[in-house]
């Protein structure tokens, strides 16, 4: 199983489930113990990041090379189904109310909305210049996507899907960064946003609309996770 990438702990905290695109499958590790307990085919090419349903019972990855999502039933092992989204899908997340699933297709240039139960398109957003991550915010109101190539942080109404801002996140105008990993705080109130080319983390306060703070963790950052534990 090569070329992990997604990664996300199921609700027992014992486990994580892993995306591997060489396999077109997700992993389910058992971190403890340190193994592979299984894998569950996803049935698509480059299966690259993963999205969990709020019940921990469904499994959704984005297929970034077939432009795809598929979903797992966690219980069950099965897969259910798998849909195009559109070319390079990649950035996904369910919304709070695990009603709805999103999808960033960074070289269609626009974000789709699914139904998270049923996996039917509900709509299909612009989105310029290469969406390739899509985050909720807690209280599922907001849909933030980074927008790879134009340096910015789009926020979308999640519930009229209508664009409410472009953010940008450069330090300098022209210059791109090259946003990619998106965070949220768990009250809601500020996302970090991991630029690449920047090798910083830029700290947006969502209520402003507005970059507060520029963190430096090193070259290339991406992924984040936030930790509840404090020193």
């Amino acid at each position: 199983h090569r070329r992990p990438h997604g990664v996300a702990w199921l609700p027992d905290g014992r486990r994580v489930a892993v995306t591997s695109e060489t396999s077109r499958a997700v992993l389910l590790v058992d971190v403890a113990a340190g193994r592979v307990e299984a894998a569950l085919p996803t049935q698509a090419a480059g299966s690259h990041m993963l999205a969990l349903s709020p019940d921990g019972k469904r499994l959704f990855t984005s297929n970034l090379e077939a432009g795809s999502v598929s979903a797992l039933d966690l219980e069950s092992g099965a897969h259910l189904r798998t849909v195009p989204t559109g070319a390079g899908a990649e950035g996904i997340d369910v919304t709070p109310d695990g009603a709805q699933l999103w999808v960033t297709n960074r070289e269609a240039d626009n974000v789709m909305v699914l139904d998270a139960r049923t996996l039917q398109p509900l709509d299909t957003l612009p989105s310029a210049r290469m969406p390739i991550r899509v985050k909720l915010t807690p209280d599922g109101r907001m849909a933030l996507v980074s927008n790879a190539m134009s340096a910015t942080l789009r926020v979308f109404d999640a519930a009229t899907r209508r664009e409410t801002a472009a953010i940008p996140v450069s330090e300098s105008p022209g210059s791109n960064p090259m946003p990619v990993g998106v965070l949220v705080t768990p009250d809601g109130a500020m996302a970090f946003v991991a630029m690449m080319q920047g090798n910083e983390v830029a700290a947006v306060d969502l209520r402003q609309r507005r970059v507060v703070a520029r963190l430096r963790p090193g070259d290339g950052p991406d992924g984040m996770a936030w930790s509840p534990l404090a020193k």
